[in-house]
């Protein structure tokens, strides 16, 4: 902002200062007040919370004459800037400082004030420049937006990795605590490097399932059922479930939910230590949630082909999984999934069907004392193995199961269940051949096409889970016997109706 103009007589000035006249002149229009902008951001760009970043303004005069002034002494023409807004500058003052965003999402007004210094004053009112900052706490991945900044603010200006997402979030500068990631098949690596994986920032939730566009300003705007969201270990994008794929997709990450994602192509073939377990996702010392997600087509040479959940005495870790499915998975010992020590597991309106376990504990095995699993309104059926083959426990491993359909399940070593409300039927999927487990049902069943009421035949599993919080069939379309139905379907959209 310009200041008003005044003519001078620069002869007086100069005559009183010493200076001679020649140097600018008899007469010459300036504008005292020098003005400001803010060049290094525009009004309305997008930052992350805690986030850092570099502010920069320029000022500007009519003149250069003003400038001549200054270098003969005829007047001092330093001008402070002085930043303000939430957040923390470093330092308060200059052309260009250094700003902590604030760690509280929303609009941050920055402005910039130039104060003029000049010892011979006729105005001195000052100038400022301001924007507005949009703080934000989530990251953005989109595989698509191939058009924008690619800095993870928004959805046009997604990340096009996760790897970046997640590599952005373990920024101690970076305060955001959710990604967002848009449908689509993501890997762990570009390459040919087996050893990377997903590794999960502790704090930071991930959530799948979206479109990618602007109008997902809320996570309950996404659809995990119709924008699949898949993280592959298939490195080489062969189709393959081989020695080329990434050893395990996933590393879990302490205090993370995990939401809306398939996992699949893991490979964990190694001989020893964590290289031959867990080839979905591997988990060693974290507590996580697990929602709505699908674990298939994962092997480990050893235990957990889907899943391996290890936890030590001085840690003790709780873990949910709820509303998932794992099928297809692969390990010598729980095909599905493995928990094991000193940790507290939680399977809820989960399905666990065609997986293999070479030895024990096709669909979970729960293994060694300290080790509590806890089963509730879930299917465990058709899964395969030596012996026990939906569910396994082994060496004083405790395994409670209520409102679900379990088909074969036993225990060795000391291992104990309590059971209750337990069915032990053909739980009726559609079409396992193809990978559908929807519920068959008279009353209409969720299809590729919409509701289908061709059915002839009602699964056992629909109205006969446990109502274990309030409305826990909420979400189930009517009529839903305001009852939760068991499986990975249970309490969604996509729930099969009430015979």
């Amino acid at each position: 902002m310009i200041g008003s103009k005044k003519l001078i007589v620069l002869a007086m000035i100069v005559a009183g200062l010493g200076v001679t006249s020649a140097v600018l002149g008899t007469w010459v229009q300036y504008s005292e007040i020098d003005a400001v902008e803010i060049t290094s951001h525009s009004d309305g760009d997008i930052v992350f919370a805690g986030g850092e970043y570099t502010l920069t303004c320029t000022r500007s005069r009519d003149f250069d004459a003003l400038d001549s002034c200054e270098s003969q002494g005829v007047i001092d023409g330093s001008v402070t800037h002085t930043w303000s807004g939430p957040g923390s500058f470093s330092p308060t003052t200059g052309l260009s400082v250094a700003w902590t965003a604030p760690t509280a999402t929303g609009t941050a007004t920055i402005t910039v004030t130039a104060d003029d210094l000049n010892t011979v004053k006729f105005d001195d009112t000052g100038t400022t420049d301001s924007i507005d900052f949009t703080v934000t706490n989530v990251i953005y991945v989109d595989l698509d937006k191939t058009s924008g900044n690619n800095d993870g603010t928004s959805w046009a200006n997604a990340f096009l990795s996760l790897q970046d997402a997640l590599a952005a979030a373990d920024d101690a500068g970076v305060s955001a605590n959710e990604i967002w990631v848009a449908e689509g098949t993501y890997f762990p690596d570009d390459g040919t490097d087996r050893t990377k994986s997903f590794e999960l920032v502790d704090g930071i939730d991930v959530y799948g399932g979206f479109e990618g566009i602007a109008a997902e300003d809320e996570r309950g705007d996404r659809d995990w059922f119709a924008n699949e969201t898949i993280l592959s270990g298939d490195i080489d994008d062969d189709g393959s479930l081989d020695s080329d794929n990434s050893i395990h997709v996933v590393i879990g990450g302490d205090d993370v939910v995990l939401d809306g994602l398939t996992i699949t192509g893991g490979f964990a073939d190694g001989t020893s230590g964590d290289e031959h377990n867990g080839g979905g996702i591997y988990n060693y010392d974290v507590s996580l949630t697990v929602s709505n997600c699908i674990f298939r087509g994962n092997f480990a040479n050893y235990k957990g082909g889907g899943m391996m959940i290890l936890t030590t005495e001085s840690f003790g870790a709780d873990v949910i999984i709820s509303n998932c499915l794992f099928y297809d998975n692969e390990a010598d010992y729980g095909g599905g999934a493995f928990v094991q020590d000193y940790s507290v597991n939680r399977f809820e309106n989960c399905t666990f069907t065609d997986n293999v376990a070479n030895n024990y504990g096709g669909g979970i095995c729960s293994y060694q004392s300290d080790c509590e699993t806890e089963i509730v309104n879930s299917i465990m059926y058709g899964n395969e193995a030596q012996d026990y083959a939906d569910v396994f426990a082994n060496f004083d491993s405790v395994v409670t199961m209520s409102y679900s359909d379990v088909g074969e399940y036993g225990y060795l070593n000391g291992g104990s269940f309590s059971n209750s409300n337990l069915l032990d039927t053909d739980p009726l999927f559609y079409d396992s051949g193809n990978d559908d487990y929807h519920l068959k049902s008279s009353g209409g069943r969720y299809g590729s096409s919409g509701w289908d009421y061709n059915d002839i035949v009602d699964s056992p599993c629909i109205d006969t889970g446990d109502n274990v919080a309030p409305s826990p069939y909420s979400n189930e379309p009517a009529p839903n016997g305001s009852r939760v139905n068991m499986g990975y379907y249970g309490n969604t959209a996509e729930a099969s109706k009430t015979p």
